[in-house]
């Protein structure tokens, strides 16, 4: 789960919206997916696989406080960006462009949401402070923590059940990547103690470099922070 430095919404979509706010509406603008998956950098804004906008490939429009909502607290109105509940379903802050959710026999990310509201636990990738490159921290073993959470507790049962972030493909999946990236840099062991401390700033600059609009960008942050230290 990557901060998104949003872009904002599409000119086109702003004018449909000014004259039939409505949720759906807004997502039958054609812009609409696409502006939202270059803004994440082609990734599903939880797990972080890579989504192309095709009509041939699903791709899920996600309310981070959700769409159907039956109240909108004030913590929940600060990470949406919206004052008032009608307008959460339309606030581009509130919207995020996610994978179809399908793992191996289960399901994953806004799918497995569904209608639960996470906003006391996590925070919205699009509404995070500044500083926050990252809200999970991605283990050795591949599976994800939470970073910089509302409630370290809800967070972690957020992850793990809600959006199902540690189903076991997500952590092959990343685990295969940390391995991969080790080797391309050179990293034989898992402990950065070894390194001088110049080496480690290579490696840390190497990695946060490469992120751009790569898959699993969080892993390569991890790997960074573990070098940093």
């Amino acid at each position: 789960m990557l901060r998104i430095a949003s872009a904002g919404m599409p000119g086109d979509a702003v004018a449909r919206i000014k004259t039939e706010a409505t949720f759906e509406s807004l997502k039958a603008v054609a812009s609409v997916r696409p502006a939202l998956a270059k803004e994440q950098g082609h990734r599903c804004a939880y797990c972080e696989q890579r989504i192309i906008v095709d009509e041939k490939v699903t791709t899920r429009i996600e309310h981070f406080h959700p769409q159907h909502g039956t109240d909108i607290k004030s913590h929940c109105s600060i990470q949406a960006g919206a004052s008032a509940l009608a307008d959460a379903p339309i606030e581009w802050s509130n919207l995020l462009l996610c994978c179809d959710g399908k793992v191996v026999g289960d399901e994953t990310c806004d799918v497995k949401k569904r209608n639960t509201d996470v906003c006391d636990g996590i925070r919205n990738p699009k509404t995070a402070p500044p500083d926050v490159d990252t809200l999970v921290e991605v283990e050795i073993d591949g599976r994800v923590s939470p970073r910089a959470p509302i409630d370290v507790t809800r967070a972690q049962d957020y992850l793990d059940n809600v959006l199902n972030l540690n189903h076991p493909t997500l952590v092959r999946n990343r685990l295969r990547l940390m391995n991969e990236l080790r080797k391309q840099v050179g990293i034989k062991a898992p402990s950065p103690g070894a390194w001088s401390a110049q080496q480690k700033a290579k490696i840390a600059t190497a990695l946060r470099s490469s992120v751009g609009d790569r898959e699993y960008g969080s892993v390569y942050l991890a790997l960074a922070r573990r070098y940093e230290r």
